[in-house]
This record gives C-alpha cells, structure tokens and sequence, in this order.
C-alpha cells in the first residue's frame, strides 16, 4: 500500500494567476516557490524552504495528495525540479482531493466551502488567505518606491518581494500548514476512490497538459470588442429599467428596481443576515441561485426580470471574456511551438453527476451554431476588414469562439471530432428496464431520428430533416425537457436553447401528448423517488428502479449520511445528508420529498446551515442518465482512445470527443470505432450507441 503525502505550495508570481490558469503562471519565469508544509500519512505537519534539503526518501512509496493536485503538480514539474533539484514525478504520482470530493459526495471544489459543507474541526483560515494574495504578488508600487529609497543599489526584482519579510512568511506558513491539515482531514472522510475514476482523472490531467491550438490573434483582435460589448450590456440594462439602472455595477440601483418586481421565492433567494439584520444581495451566488430556479420553471419570473438577471449574469462572463481567456492562457512550448490552452477541463467540476466542468475558456458553453464560412469571417476579423457585411460584428464572434481551436497552422496535423447522436435519449429508455421504453430502442437501432419521429407523431403528420423548426419545436424540445418528467416550465426552457417560440395553449398540449406517448418516463420517475425513499426509510438496505440501485449510509461522510445511487458502470452519485421532508409545492399543496445539501450553492451571509435542494424525481432521472451519458459514457472512450487507438484527444465535450492527428480520414474511422465500442457494464449490450464524425483545421468547420 502506497503512503499518502499531503502537499501545499505556496508561491510568488507576477503573473495574475486567476486570470492566466496554472499553466501558463506555474511555467513563467517569474514564478518562484516561497514555501511548502506537507504531512506523511498521519504524522505531524512538516515545513520546507528554499534552502532546505529535499524532503522525501524513497518516494516511489508514496502518493502525492492535494486540494487541486494539479497546481502542485505542475509546480513540482516547473519549479521544484529544475530549480530546486527534486526529483521529477509522473502525473500518476498525484491525486486531487478536491476532484474526489466532488466526485464521491457531491462536495463544493474550493477547500473552506467543501470545510464547511462537510462539517470538518479543520476550517481554512480565511484572514490567512487574505495574507497569502498579498504574499503571492508584487508588493504593491508604494511599498516598492519607499523601500528601493531606503536600499539604494538593490533591485526592483528584490522591491517586489520586499514584503516577504520573516514575520510575514512565517504568517504564510502558518496558514498553509492549516491547508494541509484541512485537506488531509477532508481526505479522511470522503469514499476511496474507484480504479475506474482514478484512471479517469488522469487521463483528464493528460488531455490537460496537452492541451488545444488556439488562434490567439484572432482571440485578441476579438478582445478589442470589449468596450462595444460593455456598451450594449448598459443599453440594454437601461432599455429594461427605464433608466433607473445604467450599468451592471450600480447595486443599490440593482436591488431599488428589481426587489419590488420580483415574486417572494425570489426575494427570498436574495436575502442574507449580517449581524443579525436582513439583508438583499444579487451576488455570483445569488444570480446563480436564481437563474438555477429560472431554468426548472421558466415562470419563476416575468420575462423582463429574467432577463435583467441574466444581462448581470452575463456581464462577468461574456463572449468576449471567453476570447480574453484564450489569449491571456494561451501558452507556447509545453506540447510543441503551438499557442496551447491547458487545463480547459475539471475532472467531476459537475458534482451532482460527475459531468466534466471547464473552467477559463468554458468549452462547454460556446455557442452550438457555427458560421459555415468562419475561416472567411475570421479573417476578415485579423485583418480588421469587417462591418456588417457578415452581420453584427458582437453576435458574429458568439458563433466564432469554437473554430478559435484548431490544428495545426504548419499543417501537421487537422482535427476530427466525433460525438453520439441522442445519447441521452438512448440511455434514458434503456436505463428504465420498461418494455414500454423498447419501440424506442428499436427505432434507435434502426437508425431513425428520434426527434422527427416525435414530432410527426406529435404534429400528426410527417417530419422530414428539411422541416427544422417543426423537428425542434416538436421533437428535439419536447425529447430534450419531458423525459425528465418535466413539464410546461421545463419545456420553455429548453425552447431559449433553440430559438423556439410557442404559445402556452400548445405547450401544454405538446406536453400532454408526450406524457401520454411515453408513459415510461412519468413511471421511471416515480420509480427512482420510490426505491431513493425506501432507501432512506431503511439504511443499509438496497433498493432499485430500472438498472438504478439506491442505498442510503448512516455513517458516510462521517456521520453526515448520505443516499447513494449505483450506477450501471458502478459509480455512485451521492445525495449528501439526504432526508424525507414536507415540502410545499409551487402549487400550494404540502408534500413528501427528498432534500439533501447543495454543494454548488452557498450558505448566505450570516447563516450556519447548508443549503438544501429538493431532490424531485425529474432530478433523479437527470442526474442518473446524464452521469452515464455523459461522463461515463464519455471517461470509458476517452481512456479506449489512447491506449486502444493510439489517438491524440485534445479536447471534449460531454457527448464529443476531439483529436488531432495527420491523416484525418484514417483517424475519423478509429475515432467513430471507439465511441461505438461499448464498456464491460451489465446489459451493455441492449444500449444501442450511434455517432457522426468530422473533420476540419478549425473546430466545426468541416473540410
């Protein structure tokens, strides 16, 4: 058995660390490491410095353990090896807590929110943390003046650190020993990790340091965008507001307007108490909260006020910030002379399934829709030659940031992307085990499209590929936002999506007509609810709908308790502190429901308890179909793809998998052979799987 080390390493850089990623501050020549604390097993914490020998004997024993194992691991790999003389790791040498966290109990990412959301004696020390962003940069130009006048003949190099005096490092190491002991004592309650997840996770950390080619000029012609994007923000706000709010930082003005316009479930969601006081914020936390609320039940605001919140929203986390993350993470020279953007994915970021987050440039929400000419329009851009002869400049760059990925510009190698057609709703019927669900399965394994099937069964009449709008509004809407027991909420939704438009009075019928088409679906829901509260009812005891098993365990996550449900591939979700209570339903009625802690929300201001969020059974069904659709699914061909099919994996997206290579045509072939090639899971082989490949230099814009 292996010996667990836990590692932190605190740094210097003048890099902006949150803005570059850890790939592109970890390899700057500036960055340095100020100080490590680390703890063998349970042994007590231990400090090095620069200067000190190297810590470790007979390291092939040991295992490197940390919250975000990758920043260690690359500051291990670009500053403690060639700087310090340690001697170089594999990336199998090191494991994330954080990643295990979230993938086994559904626990926040950062380490003081997963503290707390676990109940942990370790808590983060937050005015510590504050001590170590001071510590971690450039003192700031005042200190630096004053102190170069008082050390005449030193350095700037040496101004820059003139605050890491040893008062100041010794704070620094006292809080990163608390890190440690923080992290170490997390790791002591969390599940082990599978041998599956474990391959799984480093195989994410391989496509990360590989990396994906970006068109980094075009990126940051792009970024010039920013003001005139800045710009339609505050008009619209001020449009939506009658000018009582001109821009997306007047937060009195924000909560004057809003408050009284908005219904009190969500008010309530703003609402936090500061010594004892209630108070309104419209925070990350908060707008989130809302737009989650938003996305389950489109009424839960009028369109006005929806739309105010997602503009707030919006306004930190725009198209064109998507740009100034390419060109601010790009780096050269880790895979080869390509401008590479590393570490675009977070291993279960998504914990409730497991689902892959991205984090930086966001690859999971780029905009679907990809102008068929970009390579023309994004040259067009370099070459500072566009008004609106494409359209409008700001709506274009929406459809441009995915063909901002790449091959190679030396024409060495091109991309090929290939991604399962309707996987989720070919896993979902099978997940049921209904022989009602089997003409679905068959229509699969037929190979029909089973959006135009719904929606001539829908519309009454037949659908051809050539009807988009009648295949969206009645097959791809209805398939995408009802299997999950939805309903008219969650079927308008899923209409923004796809520019669809409707009037009530037929959504409610669509809805209907699906419900009584498909009756698996409703009978698959109240399935799962049912085994996951005898689960609960009955610790200890096993209880499954389908090919979906639930146990609930008292003693999990140290008392906490957790629900439990056991996938096909074996994995398991975790409901952490689940329990039956009576909820009242938007409708007025009080019913029985499971509710459990959120780990992706936050506890407002001035309040000890975790959030909770019901647990409906639409919930259940999507958390189980998408875990396997999309990230099982998904890890299973990843890993096939390299040791199998020898294949370069860049980059993915839930369904999709993309590669580069020298002979696309030869390659697109091994590529569809791997996603079509099914895992060892039990009734793997009743899943029918299809997928459609392409090739191009840029991403989706075939040859």
């Amino acid at each position: 058995m292996r010996i667990h080390i836990h590692l932190d390493f605190e740094t210097f850089g003048v890099a902006d660390l949150k803005n570059v990623g850890a790939y592109a501050y970890a390899s700057d020549g500036y960055t340095d490491c100020l100080l490590a604390s680390y703890a063998i097993a349970d042994r007590p914490v231990k400090r090095w410095r620069p200067g000190d020998p190297y810590p470790f004997k007979h390291l092939a024993s040991y295992e490197i353990h940390a919250w975000n194992s990758q920043f260690e691991r690359l500051i291990w790999t670009h500053i403690m090896t060639p700087v310090y003389g340690w001697p170089a790791l594999p990336l199998t040498a090191f494991i994330c807590t954080s990643a295990q966290a979230r993938l086994t109990s559904a626990a926040p990412a950062k380490l003081e929110a997963a503290a707390l959301f676990l109940d942990r004696p370790f808590k983060k020390d937050m005015r510590g943390h504050r001590h170590m962003l001071k510590m971690c940069r450039p003192a700031d130009d005042k200190t630096q003046n004053e102190w170069m006048r008082r050390n005449p003949g030193r350095t700037w190099d040496d101004a820059k650190r003139c605050h890491h005096t040893p008062l100041a490092l010794n704070t620094l190491h006292n809080y990163c020993d608390l890190d440690v002991e923080a992290e170490r004592d997390i790791a002591r309650v969390l599940p082990a990790w599978r041998d599956d997840d474990l391959l799984a996770f480093w195989e994410s950390e391989r496509i990360n340091d590989h990396g994906l080619v970006v068109d980094v000029d075009f990126a940051k012609v792009a970024s010039d965008y920013a003001d005139e994007e800045k710009a339609y923000f505050n008009w619209r706000i001020a449009e939506l507001t009658d000018n009582v709010v001109t821009t997306p930082r007047q937060f009195q003005r924000i909560k004057e307007w809003a408050l009284p316009r908005m219904p009190a479930a969500a008010v309530k969601i703003t609402e936090f108490y500061e010594d004892g006081i209630k108070k309104n914020s419209f925070d990350a936390d908060t707008r989130s909260n809302l737009l989650n609320e938003l996305s389950a039940d489109a009424d839960f605001m009028d369109a006005d006020l929806a739309e105010f919140v997602q503009l707030l929203d919006l306004a930190g986390k725009s198209t064109i910030a998507k740009y100034q993350a390419i060109a601010s993470r790009a780096v050269d020279g880790l895979t080869d002379n390509n401008p590479r953007v590393h570490g675009a994915y977070m291993f279960a970021g998504a914990a409730q399934s497991g689902r892959y987050s991205s984090p930086g440039i966001q690859v999971h929400n780029m905009v679907r829709k990809v102008p068929e000419d970009a390579s023309r329009i994004i040259a067009a851009f370099k070459h500072r030659c566009v008004g609106r002869q494409f359209g409008e400049p700001l709506h274009l760059l929406g459809q441009l940031v995915r063909p901002t990925i790449t091959g190679d510009p030396d024409d060495r190698f091109d991309l090929v992307w290939c991604d399962w057609s309707s996987v989720e709703a070919m896993v979902l019927p099978w997940l049921t085990l209904d022989a009602g669900a089997d003409d679905r399965l068959e229509a699969f394994r037929r190979g029909e499209d089973i959006y135009l099937k719904t929606a001539s069964r829908i519309a009454g009449r037949t659908i051809t590929k050539a009807d988009a709008f009648e295949r969206n509004c009645f097959g791809k809407v209805p398939e995408l936002s009802l299997g999950y027991c939805g309903g008219a909420g969650a079927f308008k939704s899923m209409m923004k999506n796809y520019s669809v438009h409707l009037p009530e009075k037929q959504i409610v019928e669509i809805v209907k007509t699906w419900r009584a088409q498909n009756p698996w679906a409703m009978a698959f829901g109240d399935g799962l609810e049912q085994a996951a509260m005898n689960a609960i009812r009955y610790p200890g005891s096993s209880y499954s709908h389908g090919r979906i098993g639930y146990v609930f365990d008292e003693d999990a996550l140290d008392g906490i308790g957790a629900l439990y449900a056991v996938l096909p591939s074996g994995r398991k979700l975790c409901y952490p502190n689940a329990r039956i209570d009576v909820v009242r339903t938007p409708y007025g009625r009080d019913g029985l429901q499971i509710t459990a802690m959120k780990g992706a929300w936050h506890p407002k201001r001035g309040e000890k308890e975790w959030p909770r969020v019901g647990i409906w059974k639409g919930l259940l069904v999507e958390n189980a179909c998408q875990a396997i659709a999309t990230a099982d699914l998904l890890n299973a061909s990843l890993l096939r793809a390299r040791q199998k099919y020898r294949l370069t994996v860049a980059g993915h997206t839930h369904d999709e998998i993309l590669i580069e290579t020298p002979d696309p045509e030869r390659d697109a072939k091994r590529l569809l052979e791997c996603m079509l090639e099914k895992p060892d899971w039990p009734g793997i082989d009743a899943l029918p799987l299809r997928a459609e490949v392409d090739c191009g230099f840029r991403y989706k814009v075939k040859f």
